[in-house]
């Protein structure tokens, strides 16, 4: 699967922060209600494929589809990695607003392991430790890294 470029990164990255800041708005941690965000900013690309906006469209509708359906996984990749961003980030959204929460710990899935840009993201470092990230930091996993999560990172946590 190509990988996203620098200007869907920043499309990406700045839907998220806007469907982050629905989710507070609304304080409700939907999926769904995160997607409509998401989508409304712009958040869904076609990976490599920046000016793609008719496939970008369809994907945003299947990705609607698919979550009023319930739906978690999808054998379209494309679907696959939407779908898991978006109960990726409701989740993050939710947990950071826990006051104990300071940050996000990535961990690599089996498909993840051998990508060196997924290999990459354990070793970044943000000032909690390698692979923590702050908890108001957007994250934009490339497709390879898409089996890839985030677990809590607790004050307590962290070593001194």
């Amino acid at each position: 699967m190509d990988r996203y470029k620098a200007r869907q990164i920043a499309a990406i990255s700045d839907a998220v922060a806007a469907a982050r800041l629905e989710l507070r708005r609304r304080r409700r941690y939907d999926p769904l209600t995160f997607a409509e965000a998401y989508i409304a900013h712009g958040g869904v690309q076609i990976p490599g494929r920046p000016d793609d906006t008719a496939g970008a469209a369809a994907l945003a509708e299947a990705l609607l589809r698919a979550l009023r359906t319930g739906q978690r996984h999808a054998s379209d990749p494309l679907l696959a990695v939407e779908l898991q961003r978006v109960h990726q980030e409701t989740a993050w959204t939710e947990q950071a607003d826990a006051d104990q929460v300071v940050g996000f710990a990535v961990r690599l899935g089996a498909k993840a392991e051998d990508d060196p840009d997924c290999q990459a993201l354990l070793k970044a470092n943000h000032g909690l430790g390698p692979g923590v990230f702050r908890k108001h930091q957007v994250v934009v996993l490339q497709p390879a890294c898409a089996d890839c999560h985030f677990v809590p990172v607790y004050a307590h946590d962290l070593e001194c």
